[in-house]
């Protein structure tokens, strides 16, 4: 006769004890592993966005693409297409423009996606165009500031010139959009360089710095809510999410990841230094230009 005999109490408790070890190992392996199949995929988007500007330059006569262009002559400040609908054509898919490492965010504000003329409904990316190289806002006097793309073929040394940098998620504070004279920007479209002098809001090259933001450091964007460096609170708006590195694209259409003092390099950026106080010491590690 066969007696079948039980589990003891003592067995089911190694037992379970075993599985919650087994499950203490292995949860964080699979959330590393998720999070760096989100870091290749932003890493993707971002390609795919600047691989679509690349191409629109080889149809506008190698003109890069312009930060923004009015759409509206009777209120040019506040209405404006940007560079995200410019380059649509060359995507087809405008989720290439959400960052997985970011938290959800329509590309539409309009839920049934159509592009109406107002600014809430153009597209929002979660990589920012690196305007002030490729197509820098110069001021013409009075309330006359204009966007003024510049040639590809010009650039001193396209794989060492930042083309798209990922940004903050409104989320995490500030304001949505700043009205300038004659000229809208968004929060989300642009951020800020290393280098833009207190007072003046030029940038090396000669052209308006992201509005809301000084250069890099404490206190260097308006409104803001956060103190962590991964979400753009000391980098003027360049959000540094996969590992404490940002996701860069370069003007000849690789993409890397890379961290805030590497895209400082050439400044006398830090953690502790006050927004405006951030000068160029050396140009020739300085990325944030056209040379």
């Amino acid at each position: 006769m066969n007696v079948r005999r039980a589990f003891t109490l003592i067995e089911l408790l190694v037992v379970i004890a075993i599985i919650a070890i087994l499950a203490a190992i292995l949860f964080p392996v699979f959330a590393q592993a998720k999070a760096a199949a989100k870091g290749s995929a932003s890493l993707s988007n971002a390609k795919q966005t600047t691989l679509a500007t690349i191409m629109y330059s080889g149809d506008t006569d190698d003109y890069q693409v312009i930060h923004a262009i009015p759409f509206d002559t009777t209120s040019p400040a506040d209405n404006h297409r940007p560079w995200t609908v410019l380059i649509v054509p060359y995507m087809k898919n405008t989720d290439i423009y959400q960052d997985p490492l970011s938290s959800a965010f329509n590309a539409y504000f309009n839920p049934n996606g159509t592009l109406n003329k107002t600014v809430n409904d153009e597209y929002a990316p979660r990589y920012a165009y690196v305007y002030q190289i490729h197509s820098p806002v110069l001021y013409y006097g009075g309330t006359d500031l204009r966007s003024n793309p510049g040639s590809q073929t010009t650039l001193g040394s396209p794989a060492e010139t930042p083309l798209m940098v990922a940004d903050r998620n409104m989320a995490d504070g500030g304001t949505w959009w700043w009205y300038g004279a004659g000229f809208g920007f968004s929060d989300t479209y642009d951020v800020g360089s290393p280098y833009c002098p207190p007072g003046q809001y030029y940038a090396n090259p000669q052209s308006l710095c992201a509005a809301g933001y000084l250069s890099w450091g404490t206190g260097s964007v308006s409104g803001w809510t956060s103190t962590d460096i991964p979400k753009g609170a000391l980098t003027a708006g360049v959000a540094f999410r996969k590992a404490n590195r940002g996701i860069v694209t370069f003007a000849d259409g690789h993409a890397s990841t890379m961290a805030p003092g590497q895209l400082a390099a050439g400044t006398n950026w830090n953690t502790t230094i006050a927004s405006g106080s951030t000068v160029i010491n050396d140009q020739t590690k300085y990325l944030w230009d056209n040379l």
